[in-house]
């Protein structure tokens, strides 16, 4: 068994997201759609954000096992995990301590404070009870919620304000909304144009532009229709963004019954999206309900696991007769 650092795309790629879907299949099969090999190579490791010391992977035999990400984000280490959950139990086990053991080592390198939060899926879900097994029972709060649409609102678009659909000529428009308007949440990472373009370009979801009078795009939202790994076909509404001086003036209220009237006549089984922790209520009253919360355990960094693992580099790797050579990193 031993843990690659530094990777940035290639050899393993297939492997691991053949298991981002494995791990996607856990629960809730039907709001999740399968990734492609060019979603984590454009949209992970070619990333702007893409730290390659931040990511590891677990192999046995030379299989990928498992993966971890470890990063330091509004003044939190985080951790998430995705393992093979048809390995024994024994070997599962050792799987999620050596890659959080790694995430300790990455998280220490990091100088992040005392406590940390592991990404937990779904609360009640597979990966929540795997963790408490593993991890024990810690603190836990709930980030966000999946929120299925049971009503439309009726459409009101506030004096001043006028809608419209958007395209790739808005893109540098919304990148600026989006940073403007989740800045203040402690997981807010800055959403690059370049990310953004190649996003939109990929996935080439619905967009909804609200515009000001006089100062333009103040908010979007957007939208795509996507078939989950259990087959079905479901609309998931990806982001609602508007500016904060724009807020509270029914502008969401807006985005949300234009883009749901286009997406409700598309033969979909679902409307649904991803609540910020907090915004629950305010959802709700747009005719949406709780469906799940995600979970989050809160750890002490000092009671993470601390085994002896081996590291390797992801630059030693290398392939002759398909056997893999590499050299332990000190």
């Amino acid at each position: 068994m031993i843990i690659v650092t530094g990777y940035r795309g290639g050899i393993f790629d297939e492997e691991i997201v053949g298991l981002l879907n494995k791990c996607k299949s856990l629960d809730e099969a039907w709001a999740e759609r399968l990734s492609n090999v060019e979603d984590i190579r454009e949209l992970w490791f070619r990333s702007t954000w893409y730290n390659p010391e931040d990511f590891a992977f677990i192999l046995i035999n030379d299989r990928v096992r498992g993966y971890a990400w470890a990063w330091k984000n509004g003044g939190f280490g985080r951790i998430s995990l995705c393992v093979d959950f048809g390995m024994p139990s024994s070997i599962l086990y050792n799987v999620v301590e050596a890659l959080l053991s790694w995430a300790r080592l990455r998280l220490e390198k990091l100088r992040v404070p005392s406590k940390v939060r592991i990404v937990a899926g779904y609360e009640h879900g597979y990966m929540h009870k795997l963790l408490r097994e593993v991890v024990g029972l810690y603190p836990e709060d709930y980030p966000a919620s999946i929120m299925v649409l049971e009503k439309l609102p009726k459409p009101r678009v506030p004096e001043g304000y006028s809608l419209r659909e958007g395209g790739l000529s808005d893109v540098e428009a919304i990148v600026r909304v989006y940073n403007e308007a989740f800045s203040r949440y402690d997981w807010f990472i800055p959403w690059r144009l370049e990310d953004a373009i190649k996003w939109y370009t990929m996935r080439k979801p619905y967009i909804i532009v609200v515009e000001h009078h006089s100062e333009g795009i103040v908010g979007y939202i957007d939208a795509e229709i996507r078939r989950g790994i259990d087959g079905s076909v479901n609309a998931y509404i990806a982001t609602l963004a508007v500016k904060p001086k724009h807020q509270g003036k029914g502008l969401g209220k807006a985005l949300i019954s234009t883009i749901a009237s286009k997406l409700w006549n598309k033969d979909v089984e679902r409307i649904f999206l991803d609540s910020v922790g907090g915004l629950e209520k305010f959802y709700g009253k747009l005719g949406f309900r709780v469906w799940r919360r995600h979970v989050s355990l809160l750890v002490p960094l000092s009671e993470l696991p601390s085994r002896n693992i081996t590291l390797v580099d992801a630059s030693s790797l290398g392939v002759k007769n398909n056997i893999f050579k590499y050299n332990k990193l000190t």
